[in-house]
């Protein structure tokens, strides 16, 4: 089996695929007690990514045949219009690369709506242009919170609809987090589409459920697009 290891700003991903197939995943901001279930399996690859800390003892501990670290140099094929590549987030990096893998010569916008929501353009041919960050619903919820003296830290219920005009302060504070986040993807989906008339739209991460069909464009879901364009770097780098 393969392990993926992806560490995070705010949480850390665990996952065991069977060739391309994902069975099982691990979320959490600590996962050192996973450690004793992933010695039921028998891991011959595993790789290590992330924009967190990577320094973990028991990753030194895994014994597999192939045990890689990920590097901006293992993405083939890839042209970096991106005025500093080396600053580039590896979550956005794997993203870029793997949405070019499966959707070959289309122009493809990753959104990725984790800690910050992310959207990098990667062109037909194969160049990464670049795109924005800004923060994620829990950072804006949590700002609002630490940032002002009244204002309560709200619960983001993603089975709770966002109301237009809250009715009361949680109700304001979900609708702004939620539906100011929606409007502002949707306002720059719209101006990419401006440059970008035919552009493929991937959306991953922990919030999607939130947005995936709330917007009014074609939207290709996955909530592990990340994992899997680890594992599939770890499948075709010897």
């Amino acid at each position: 089996m393969n392990l993926i290891v992806e560490i995070g700003n705010t949480n850390i991903k665990l996952a065991l695929f069977e060739g391309r197939e994902l069975k099982h995943l691990w979320v959490g901001r600590e996962v050192d007690h996973i450690w004793e279930e992933l010695k039921d399996f028998k891991i011959q690859n595993a790789i290590l990514s992330g924009s967190g800390n990577t320094d973990i003892l028991w990753w030194k501990e895994i014994q597999a045949e192939k045990k890689l670290v990920f590097t901006r140099e293992m993405l083939k094929n890839i042209q970096y219009e991106y005025r500093t590549p080396q600053s580039l987030g590896t979550d956005r990096l794997i993203n870029a690369w793997y949405a070019n893998l499966l959707f070959q010569n289309m122009d493809n916008l990753v959104i990725d709506t984790g800690t910050c929501i992310t959207f990098t353009l990667i062109n037909n041919a194969s160049q990464l242009i670049g795109g924005s960050i800004s923060p994620g619903i829990a950072l804006r919820a949590h700002s609002m919170h630490e940032y002002t003296d009244k204002l309560p830290l709200i619960e983001l219920d993603k089975n709770r609809a966002p109301e237009l005009i809250g009715m009361d302060t949680q109700a304001s504070l979900f609708s702004g987090v939620i539906l100011g986040t929606q409007f502002e993807i949707e306002k720059r989906i719209e101006a990419y589409l401006s440059l970008y008339p035919n552009l493929n739209i991937i959306m991953t991460g922990g919030s999607t459920q939130f947005f995936e069909n709330k917007l009014n464009y074609k939207i290709f879901a996955d909530y592990h697009f990340t994992l899997k364009g680890l594992n599939e770097i770890l499948l075709t780098n010897e």
